[in-house]
Order: structure tokens, then sequence, then C-alpha cells
């Protein structure tokens, strides 16, 4: 949307979805993700609740990452004030590395100024493609971050990639091992990052016994933590520490699981029987009602034309909108779990277990369709070596035995069919200057058989066609035209041989 002038500058606001992390686990986080990395974004405005900032912090601290430009509105700053809490607004702008500004939405405060300190920032870093905007690791975890960046800087074949992303988030989501980010990468820019960061996750996996994705996860917790602690100070009024109480529980590896399947389990009970009795009225009122009295008024009809209206259209749409309580409570219950955010807390608690099982479900299909194709693949190259046997034994006449020239012919069409055709071209026309000069006619066609038998007359002979065939194929060597004379003429081969 269009907003008011700053500065004579023109400003387009899009909101995005609200989210909690730039995983992409949702269609709202992919969507958000995707504008922010692949549109011309001047700069982002961080909405967060004051009130909860350590919850709220760690999707700065992604945002960060991306290495835009950034600044922070601590929205619900009515509450904050409500609830006694006092922020160090100096120092914890110079720790989360940005501007700050306290809004609420209720009453309008701030949204002007968070506005012009946007348009300011976006002047500022107008000419700079990326913003080295980091939390820091312990360092460790900094050593292998360093690790992958340099070989992303070294490797030239990164370049269009490190132009397009800063080079920090490459490097933690190749670290991360980032599937969606992952796959974006190798469909775009050919580019494997699991490879590039291989020895980095092992040394993540060894150190630290988890995966590398929970690893970098809990060290931005840790430094969000500590930021949070050293410059927010909480009364004792705490209206957020039942729900704080409850997400301990609900993003439990173990409890979370068990208190979704319980959830689940009450949501699908209450759904079918809530609807049962809504369900049985529409049944009802369509078989005692509807039906009935229409079927009094088309009394008399042809019967197909009162099967066709009662059984076929009216007993359709009944039993049609019978499903409409059903799909009520459904999108009712669904709702409750959405507006309550828990439906965002079980998407960041099943993420880890979906990814894995994505990575069995491909890992088997694609040793499944290995098992498929191998035998139509041996049968292929079968075939096909069975063709370049046929086609070298052509050219046997030339002087080269088949088993020889069928790699020569098989590393040609590997090469290019090009490649192969010139190949085959070439070939056919020496093929065809040996013909032509009538080296290779039948002897003896008038019934004689040959009477020499001296080695000076063989000699002699096989000189003669040798100097004919190197006449028409000077590239020849003297072995390789006799050779071509020993195959074609079987009396001088067995002079010869005598």
């Amino acid at each position: 949307m269009l907003w008011p002038k700053f500065e004579n500058e023109e400003v387009n606001l899009v909101d995005l979805p609200g989210i909690y992390s730039l995983t992409a686990n949702t269609p709202e986080e992919l969507v958000s993700r995707d504008f922010i990395l692949e549109n011309d974004v001047d700069v982002i405005i961080n909405v967060v609740e004051s009130t909860a900032l350590e919850k709220n912090l760690y999707l700065t601290a992604l945002l960060k990452e991306i290495g835009k430009p950034m600044v922070m509105a601590l929205n619900y700053h009515d509450e904050f004030k409500k609830l006694n809490y006092q922020l160090d607004k100096e120092v914890f702008e110079k720790q989360i590395g940005m501007e700050t500004v306290f809004t609420s939405g209720k009453t309008g405060e701030g949204v002007n100024e968070i506005i012009s300190k946007a348009v300011k920032l976006a002047k500022l870093h107008k000419d700079q493609a990326h913003i080295p905007y980091t939390l820091a690791f312990d360092n460790a975890i900094e050593e292998d971050i360093t690790s992958v960046k340099k070989t992303l800087t070294n490797n030239k074949e990164y370049n269009k990639l490190t132009e397009k992303y800063p080079i920090d988030w490459i490097a933690i989501k190749a670290l991360e091992e980032d599937t969606n980010f992952l796959a974006t990468v190798k469909v775009n820019y050919g580019i494997d990052l699991r490879n590039t960061a291989e020895k980095e996750i092992k040394n993540l996996k060894d150190r630290y016994d988890m995966d590398p994705a929970d690893v970098i996860a809990r060290a931005r917790y840790g430094a969000i933590r500590g930021i949070v602690s050293a410059n927010l100070k909480k009364s004792d009024i705490n209206k957020f520490a039942m729900t704080d109480k409850i997400d301990k529980i609900l993003l439990n590896k173990f409890f979370g699981i068990l208190s979704f399947l319980l959830i689940v389990y009450v949501m699908f009970v209450l759904i079918f029987d809530g609807s049962a009795p809504f369900i049985d009225w529409v049944d009802g009122f369509f078989s005692n009602y509807i039906i009935k009295y229409v079927g009094k008024l088309i009394e008399g009809t042809p019967g197909w034309l009162n099967s066709f209206i009662l059984d076929g259209i009216l007993a359709s749409v009944g039993a049609v909108l019978t499903f409409v309580p059903l799909m009520f409570f459904i999108y009712f219950f669904m709702s409750i779990l959405e507006e309550s955010g828990y439906m965002a807390r079980v998407a960041f608690l099943m993420n880890k277990a979906m990814n894995k099982a994505m990575e069995g479900v491909t890992k088997d299909f694609t040793s499944m369709m290995k098992k498929i194709m191998e035998p139509i693949q041996k049968r292929a190259e079968e075939a096909e070596q069975k063709s370049l046997e046929e086609v070298a034994k052509k050219y046997e006449l030339l002087g080269t035995k088949a088993e020889e020239l069928v790699p020569v012919l098989k590393s040609m069409k590997a090469t290019s069919d090009e490649a192969y055709n010139n190949f085959i071209a070439s070939m056919d026309n020496n093929l065809a200057v040996i013909q032509k000069s009538g080296l290779f006619e039948e002897i003896g066609k008038s019934g004689g058989a040959h009477t020499g038998n001296d080695d000076t007359e063989g000699v002699a002979k096989m000189n003669a066609k040798v100097a004919e065939i190197k006449k028409s194929m000077p590239n020849l060597t003297d072995a390789q035209a006799q050779d071509i004379v020993m195959q074609n003429d079987p009396e001088l081969r067995a002079m010869f041989d005598k």
C-alpha cells in the first residue's frame, strides 16, 4: 500500500504474513522469505511484541542474516507500560544492531517515526547489496561458518550465488541443511551446497552430538536470551508467564508430541460428536419434508421422472448438505488452533521429524527407481553394443578389427551425435574409395585358380596392391594396407601362410 510521502519520497509498504521463523515450514513463512530474498526490498520493518521480546527476537536474528537494512518496531507499547517493563533502549539497539521505535497499533504511537527511520535507512544503504547484520555465535560455530564462507569466496562457481544472497546467509543455510533453500540453489544455479559444507556439518555433529540446525538455533536463542536479560527489566506482574509455561510443554520434544496427539483426538471427537445431531436433522428434514412433499407434488408423472427428481436430484442435494455441519465444526476448531498460535508451534515441533520423513521417502523412491531403471539401462546398453558391433564389422575392410573400432564408435556417440555422424561419414567415404578401386574383386571369376606358388610372385602382388591402396588412402601405414589386402584376398593370404 502507498504511504504518505516522507521527505518527498514515495513509500510502498508491503504487509507480509505474520511469522515466527524463516525456515519455510508453512506457506506464510515461504511467502515472506521468498519475497524478502527474491525481490528488491529497500528496508525491512521488523514488528515485534515488546511484551514478549525473547520469543519474538528469534525472527529478528534470522532477518539480520539476510543482510537487508532493518528497523525494529517495538509494538504493544501500551501493554509494555501497563506491565511496568523497562528497556535500556540505547544499549539494546547497540547489541541488536539496529534502531528501534516503540509503537502501538491501538493508539498509533510511533507509526510515523518508524516509517521516517525506514525511509532514511533505505536511502543510506541504497547502493549497498548486503549489510553484514549477524548475531555473534560462539567461537566454534563461527569457525565453521567462516570456513564455509572461504569456500564460497575462493571458488568462482559460487560468484552468482554470492551476488544474489548474502554470504553469511548462504553459509548458515548450508550448515543448517535447509532443504528448501538447497533445492532452490540446486535448480537455479546447479550447485549442491551439501558438498560445500560437508566437512563443517560433520564437525558440528561430532562436537555437539545433534543436527547443525539445532546447534545454530540454540546459539541464536542463547544470544537473544543474553541481550534481553541484560537490557529488559520485568516487574512482578507478568501476564505471559502462563503462556511461557504452556510453551515449555507444547514445544517439548516428548510431551509436545503427546500433547499434539491428544489435542487432535479431542478435536475430532468434538467435531464428529458435535456435528452428529445437526447431520441427523438435515438428513431427516430432507427425507421427512422436502422429498415427501415434492413427491406428492409430482404424483402422476412418469416413473423415470419421479425417480430422477426424488432419488437423483433431491437425494443427492440432501447427501451433500449433510456435510455442511461437519465442515463448519472442522473449520471452527481449526481456526481456534490457528488463531491461538498453536499451529505455528506444531510446525516448529514437527519440522525435524517431517524433514527426516521426507528424506526417507525420497531415498526409498530413488532406490526403487534405480532398481527399475537398471535392467532397462542394461538392455539399452546391450542393444547399443550390438548395433555398434554390426556397424564396426562393415569397416573391417579398412583394416581395423571390429572389437577395436567399437570403443571408438561408442566414445564418439557419447561425445555428440554430430561427432559420431561425421566419423561414420568419413569411414563411409574411405570404404567407398576402396570398393571403387576394384582391388578386392573376387579372384578367379573365370574359374582359374591361383598358379603362382613362389614367394617372388606373392610379394610382387602384395606390393602392388599395397601401393594401390595407399595411393587412394595415403594415411594408412604399410602394415594396415597389408592387413586390408590379406583380409580381402584369401588366395594371397593362403600363399603367405604357406
